[in-house]
């Protein structure tokens, strides 16, 4: 049995029939290059997040830990963070 394309496809001439498919798989690599710019551009946030040491008997930041080195706390820090609890 020969292949006869998509269904929404069927009665229109061969050649308009190739440049949908065409398009359907430039639409797919599209869509898959702007997941996979997305899943780099979160990974990397994660990885940038600073990591804020909080004790764990006040609830108070005793120090911030960034990839760009050791900053002092500061009240109201509105980036995203990743928590480590101390003594």
């Amino acid at each position: 049995m020969m292949y006869q394309g998509h269904p929404f496809t069927q009665g229109l001439p061969t050649g308009v029939q190739r440049v949908i498919q065409s398009l359907m798989g430039v639409v797919s690599l599209v869509v898959v290059v702007v997941l996979v710019v997305f899943m780099v551009k979160d990974l990397k946030s994660k990885l940038d997040a600073p990591q804020v040491y909080v004790s764990n008997s006040t609830g108070e930041c005793v120090k911030v830990v960034s990839p760009k080195g050791e900053q002092p706390c500061k009240p109201g820090d509105e980036r995203k963070y990743e928590r480590v609890w101390v003594k």
